[in-house]
Parts: C-alpha cells; structure tokens; sequence
C-alpha cells in the first residue's frame, strides 16, 4: 500500500508540474493562480479491503514567483469495503519572498489496526506487570500469539510556523495534537474465564490511561534548512530538518 500511495503522489507531483510548466509556457507563473490536479484513488490490501477515492495535489504562488516559491499540498479521501474512512490533507506554504514557511499534517481516521505487546521476543507477548491479573508460573496472562486488532478514530492536526532569519536558514515552532478516540480492542473479553486480556488494555490500566481514548498534546522546536528550487519536484538545493 506504500508503494501504491508513493505512486500515487509521484503522478500527482508530475501532473502538476506538467500544468504549471504548459501554463508557463503561455504567460508564466502567476501569483495567487492554483494549479490543481485530480487523480482517483483505487487499491486493495489485506487489512483495508478494497479502496477508493479521490487524491489531488494543488500549487500556488503566494508572492511574487520571482522571489516566492512554490506552495504545495497533497490530499486525499478514501473509503474500503471494510468501512474505513480515511482523510488526510498535508501542506507546504511558502509566504510572500519565503519570510515564513507553514508546515501542515492534518488527518481523520476511522479505521483499525493491528496492535501488539512491547518488546522484541517471546516476552512481548505477555502482559506488562503491575496489571492485577497473574496466572501461576509467574504469567501476567496467556500470551496472545499474533496481532491483537483494534478499532478507532483518530485526529490529528500538526501544524509548524517557520521564519526566515537569513537566505535558507529558518527557526520555527509547532503545535502537534493527536487524539485516539472510540477504542475497541477486538480479542479484549473481561468476562471471559480465564478473562482475555489484551496488551494494549493492559498497559493502559497499569499507567492510569483511559483504555477507550486518549490525547497527545505539545509543541515542538525546530531548525530547517531548505535552499531547493522547488519544494514539490526539486533539481537542485539542500533540505534539511530538525
């Protein structure tokens, strides 16, 4: 699904660079005027089923292109025949002469995933300590052998202001929220004798998390350097984020 997305943005860049060139050709770039480019969205995994949508890229010049460049933005929505909906929108703006560059990541899930016990062997598939629930022999629980499947929602917003202290070389901060909302761990049976009790239900209990939602919230600090021609489909400069 990686793979096919990757694609799926590769065309979408080379589509919208192909309309902004042939319109180039005409008048050249105009500040303010969005170039946008559709393209379905159709692919099947084991986990979604089958997917479809739509993506669309979009460019415009905030300032004069001769000393602004390009912002970009990708997004998409898409639905599967396992009732997953799926949003997201992320973009690359570039203020009048560069001054401020905006950073942007913003999603809606309903969906699942597979989740899974901490560690690398055999011990994660066993239940964190601290749980209350002990089996003899020192098991917190069965172990759970494969994936265990949860189903959720999840926001997220993250959005990061950059400015310009000299040609290339920008400071900024950003603010980054993610909420994981109407859980429902699938294999979790507390009724159950002896009761199921999941990874992800167990960890939650034993660090006083609410097992049916949570939220992080925080800013971040950062340094960027970003002397590319182009952000979208660039054929020279240095990027470089911290």
């Amino acid at each position: 699904m990686k793979h096919l997305a990757f694609i799926i943005i590769s065309i979408l860049i080379f589509n919208n660079r192909l309309i902004a060139q042939n319109d180039s050709d005409v008048k050249g770039p105009e500040q303010g005027k969005i170039y946008f480019a559709p393209l379905p969205v159709l692919m099947a995994n084991p986990s979604f089923g089958f997917m479809y949508g739509v993506a669309a890229s979009t460019s415009v010049f905030t300032g004069d292109p001769s000393n602004t460049r390009m912002s970009t933005s990708l997004g998409s929505l898409t639905y599967s025949t396992k009732k997953q909906f799926m949003f997201t929108f992320k973009s690359n703006v570039y203020l009048p002469e560069d001054n401020w560059v905006l950073l942007g990541d913003w999603r809606y899930f309903d969906t699942s995933q597979p989740t899974f016990g901490l560690g690398t062997g055999p011990q994660s598939a066993k239940l964190a300590p601290g749980s209350g629930i002990e089996y003899e022999g020192g098991m917190f629980s069965d172990p759970v052998p494969g994936a265990q499947l949860a189903e959720f929602k999840y926001i997220r917003f993250h959005e990061t202001v950059f400015k310009k202290l000299k040609e290339y070389i920008y400071a900024g901060i950003g603010y980054h929220y993610d909420y994981h909302f109407n859980i429902v761990d699938n294999l979790l049976d507390l009724e159950a004798i002896p009761p199921v009790i999941t990874s992800h239900y167990a960890y939650s209990i034993d660090k006083g998390f609410d097992p049916e939602k949570y939220i992080l919230s925080g800013i971040s600090l950062n340094g960027m350097y970003d002397s590319r021609d182009n952000a979208a489909n660039p054929y020279e400069g240095r990027y470089a984020l911290v």
